[in-house]
């Protein structure tokens, strides 16, 4: 994400030179509309700071008989005279990194004049103003509520200045009750006036240039040094100032980004927008928040490329904003786009059966690792990918499961979802799909020479275990060995009667056998001094 190094912030600009304000509030006027009984006496009583300087009212106004006011008459009161209050600022929202002189950053903080507020790399927060003005300070930026007041029994004629020392924001501005009110947005070297309008603004880190670009209203701009005659911008037009020159004629904004294409629901935390680049666009800028006034923010992203990738998002409702940056910096139009995130509690990662791993056993057990948040999960079992043949549908607080019954050969999928202490279920996790191959191969008979070979089937690189005993229960072996070649030699068998059985085996890689089919049928191995014999006769394996 671009940052903006403090002090250089707003160094060349704004709106308005700070000597130029200081001359706007001596000539700003509040004007009364006098009711029954008013007198000039009584008005200075109500509004002015000296209450015996009346006759500055009757100066301003030419009244002639300070106490018979017509009803209706209009009292023009200069504001430098008039009396204010604290007015109430509030925090509405803040996320990630933010440091309040307030002592506490949580959405309903109370903070007033004087107060100073930081963001690091990932905070931001939004402050709301006594007349209804937000003030969104977004990450690596330092701010001052330099002035927090409004005019004595005017109903919330608002006196409101913020200082910007570093970084960047936006805001929107409330349709001002009065002309006598003020809303400025000052810097080190410049401030910013406005009356009902959002506006944004950014330097560069050199602190050579900066930009504005106009969202709603008109704004005036002009150079740090208020040396050239201010210049009006209207939304859709942005404006940049370099150093010790005038600022640029009104640029067009580049167009908002086509977002359309943007899938509506997600079920994971981390995601990557991607979408079509703008013409003249030089980089991008995103954010996500929980309203789609942005003013609750929880994450922000540039790039040079128009994608935007965010990590850790909330579950709920959420906006999506990009928009382009053309090659002097100024930030174009917004596009917005609302989607959702069900992704909590998270899915599992699946385990066992890897995905499209071939099992030589239908005595299948699915494993998964745990999840923090998890308190039991849910686990299916079926033949199809749309999960509507299913085997198995069972909740269970471990983290494996066994096959209810011995699955036959052919194609099964599995996936798992976590369930959390409330009861909430989550997403699914990622659908595995594995094969299972569990058929007991076949012992041929056949009649043997001198050298005792049996032949095998390794079609599709199948490995087996063969096994020799001297009974039927296999508790005596002679040879136990994995074989992957079309013949097995077998050498040191004095001439009798012994058992033979055979079943596909995969081995790890260490040459262990993980997995195991069914045994075939045994067979009888007669071995003669010069000749030997193998039948099958169906004996069942667990004999």
């Amino acid at each position: 994400m671009k940052t903006f190094s403090a002090g250089l912030l707003f160094s060349l600009l704004f709106v308005f030179p700070a000597a130029a304000a200081v001359d706007a509030d001596a000539s700003l006027m509040y004007t009364y509309s006098a009711v029954n009984g008013d007198t000039l006496i009584k008005l200075a009583n109500r509004f002015l700071i000296r209450k015996n300087e009346w006759q500055v009212l009757q100066k301003h106004n030419s009244i002639a008989q300070p106490d018979r006011i017509p009803v209706g008459t209009k009292i023009r009161i200069p504001v430098a005279l008039m009396r204010t209050e604290l007015a109430p600022v509030t925090i509405e929202s803040a996320r990630g990194r933010v440091e309040s002189s307030a002592g506490t950053t949580t959405a309903g903080t109370k903070l007033k004049e004087g107060d100073q507020i930081k963001t690091g790399d990932d905070g931001f927060v939004t402050i709301k103003l006594a007349d209804g003005s937000t003030v969104t300070v977004q990450s690596k930026s330092a701010v001052r509520l330099e002035v927090m007041r409004q005019l004595v029994n005017t109903g919330g004629v608002a006196d409101s200045v913020v200082r910007l020392d570093a970084g960047r924001l936006e805001t929107n501005v409330a349709k001002q009750r009065s002309p006598a009110s003020r809303y400025e947005i000052r810097t080190p070297t410049s401030n910013m006036g406005v009356r009902g309008t959002a506006f944004r603004v950014g330097a560069d880190d050199s602190g050579k240039k900066a930009q504005s670009e106009v969202v709603e209203g008109l704004v005036a701009v002009a150079s740090g040094t208020g040396s050239t005659k201010p210049l009006d911008l209207p939304a859709g037009y942005g404006s940049f100032v370099e150093a010790g020159k005038p600022p640029s004629p009104p640029i067009e904004l580049l167009p908002a980004p086509n977002l359309s294409a943007l899938p509506t629901a997600y079920v994971s935390a981390d995601l990557s927008f991607s979408f079509p680049s703008v013409t003249g666009a030089n980089g991008y800028r995103a954010q996500v928040a929980l309203d789609r006034g942005f003013t609750n923010l929880v994450a922000e992203s540039s790039s040079s490329t128009p994608v935007a990738a965010f990590k850790d998002l909330p579950d709920g409702p959420l906006f999506f904003r990009a928009r382009a940056i053309d090659p002097q910096g100024l930030e174009g139009k917004d596009a917005i786009h609302s989607f959702g995130i069900i992704a909590r509690p998270f899915a599992p990662a699946l385990e066992s059966p890897a995905k499209n791993a071939k099992l030589a056993s239908g005595k299948v057990t699915l494993s998964w690792k745990a999840v923090r948040e998890a308190k039991s999960y849910r686990v299916q079992l079926a033949k199809d990918a749309d999960f509507k043949q299913i085997l198995d549908d069972k909740s269970l607080d471990a983290v494996t499961m066994a096959s209810s019954s011995t699955l036959a050969s052919g194609n099964y999928l599995w996936r798992v979802a976590s369930k959390d202490a409330a009861g909430k279920v989550g997403p699914w996790s990622e659908t595995i799909a594995f094969a299972v191959a569990a058929e007991a191969p076949l012992l041929k008979p056949k009649r043997g020479q001198k050298s005792i070979a049996l032949e095998l089937d390794v079609a599709g690189g199948k490995q087996y275990q063969v096994q020799i005993s001297r009974n039927e229960r296999f508790t005596n072996l002679v040879s136990d060995q994995i074989a992957n070649t079309a013949e097995l030699k077998l050498s040191g068998l004095s001439p009798n009667v012994y058992y033979v059985r055979i079943r596909v085996v995969t081995l790890s890689e260490k040459g262990a056998v993980e997995g195991a089919g069914e045994w075939s049928d045994i067979g009888m191995l007669e071995v003669y001094p010069n000749d030997w014999w193998l039948s099958s006769y169906h004996a069942p394996a667990t004999r």
